[in-house]
């Protein structure tokens, strides 16, 4: 992904360094302080609102384009390599096996109510509707 943004136009600084343990990613910077360490273009980031999520039988991450969206293509290169990424670390199940919200899903009047309380968070938001969709098809 950094090779992929920055053909796009991104800047890294060379000092960063990103390591991966245990399924999980780590970005180190070990120059001086106060200095730019990362710069991705807008035309790079994607927008949550143009893709559908799902997961998968084996809580793997799924993502499809809204068909009513019109999503820039190095936005979704981006957004491809992301899930590939998220996958690849297994995030999903990991945040199935630390995340107190899916600890809930056995009380779905309390998740109900908790999620209600974050209603304009949109990352509890996507995360409730991931969990929607696995509690239905029985995934946790």
């Amino acid at each position: 992904m950094v090779e992929y943004n920055k053909e796009q136009g991104a800047y890294f600084n060379p000092h960063l360094e990103i390591k991966a343990n245990n399924g999980e990613l780590s970005v180190y910077y070990y120059g001086e302080d106060n200095k730019k360490l990362i710069d991705i273009p807008v035309s790079c980031l994607p927008l949550l609102c143009d893709y559908e999520f799902a997961l998968s039988e084996n809580n793997k991450l799924i993502v499809k384009t809204d068909i009513n969206s019109m999503v820039n293509p190095s936005a979704e290169r981006t957004m491809q390599v992301l899930v590939a990424i998220y996958n690849q670390c297994d995030k999903m199940q990991k945040w199935q096996d630390s995340c107190p919200i899916v600890a809930l899903y056995d009380s779905p009047k309390l998740l109900s109510t908790l999620l209600e309380a974050k209603q304009y968070n949109a990352k509890v938001q996507l995360l409730s509707k991931l969990l929607i969709v696995a509690i239905r098809k029985n995934y946790v």
